[in-house]
């Protein structure tokens, strides 16, 4: 029951928020397209970060992956012989999760983040969005118990300092898609996939510390928090001048 009210309070929050950043653009014409040109804007500066986020993203899965194949935890095995449909399901399954990360990123970081923000300031709305994020996945089997909460909380809070320290949803959007993405083609496993990835895990012990296909184990939290702290650590200076220089 609680899972339920908790995942259901989040979405209508974050809907909420979506909702108001969108009707505060709706003088420019279609609004849905201002926010999304307000919060996603690209140029040259953005690549270096960009390419950052994408190690990110495949680092906080493939670094558990090789540690618990290192020490006899998981082994491998092949999912789909390659052929013309097995291509064309993957190719669909890429577009839907670069889709769907880059949705969630203009929900959460876009509009949530922005109108917590502005009401309370800048740490409550990373920390509160953050959280919210958390709360919105409850749903899925893979945010089952306090660990895969917490990764997903560390997840919102990278995600956002990358937002702020570049003021492009592009950066974080990279980091989640990568992320994403190294689970599927790992280990077969995901959110809206139509086909199989690359691998899939044959066998996991120690299960606390490295979890499984679709759990959190210790190990996993320990790869997220070192990557996200590495992150912070690298966008503190890049949004405090950020915020220096805002009008």
């Amino acid at each position: 029951m609680f899972v339920t009210v908790a995942h259901l309070t989040a979405l209508a929050l974050a809907t909420a928020a979506l909702v108001l950043s969108t009707l505060e653009r709706r003088a420019r014409g279609l609004a849905v397209a201002a926010l999304i040109a307000d919060t996603f804007p690209w140029s040259a500066r953005l690549i270096r970060p960009s390419l950052l986020a994408l190690a990110a993203g495949v680092l906080v899965v493939l670094g558990p992956a090789v540690f618990s194949t290192a020490v006899g935890w998981v082994s491998w095995s092949r999912v789909e012989t390659f052929s013309a449909s097995v291509a064309a399901l993957g190719l669909l399954t890429l577009v839907v999760k670069i889709l769907l990360a880059a949705a969630e990123e203009l929900v959460f970081r876009g509009a949530l983040l922005d109108q917590i923000a502005r009401r309370t300031s800048l740490g409550s709305g990373v920390i509160l969005s953050s959280a919210l994020f958390a709360l919105a996945h409850l749903s899925r089997p893979d945010a089952r118990g306090p660990l895969a909460a917490l990764a997903y909380v560390l997840d919102g809070i990278g995600f956002s300092f990358a937002y702020l320290a570049t003021g492009s949803l592009f950066v974080p959007t990279c980091w989640h898609v990568a992320k994403n993405l190294t689970i599927w083609l790992l280990y077969s496993e995901g959110t809206l996939q139509f086909t199989g990835g690359v691998l899939r895990a044959e066998s996991l012990r120690a299960g606390r510390w490295i979890g499984g296909p679709s759990t959190t184990g210790l190990v996993d939290l320990a790869a997220t928090t070192l990557v996200v702290a590495a992150a912070v650590r690298l966008a503190t200076g890049h949004v405090r001048k950020a915020r220096e220089n805002r009008p």
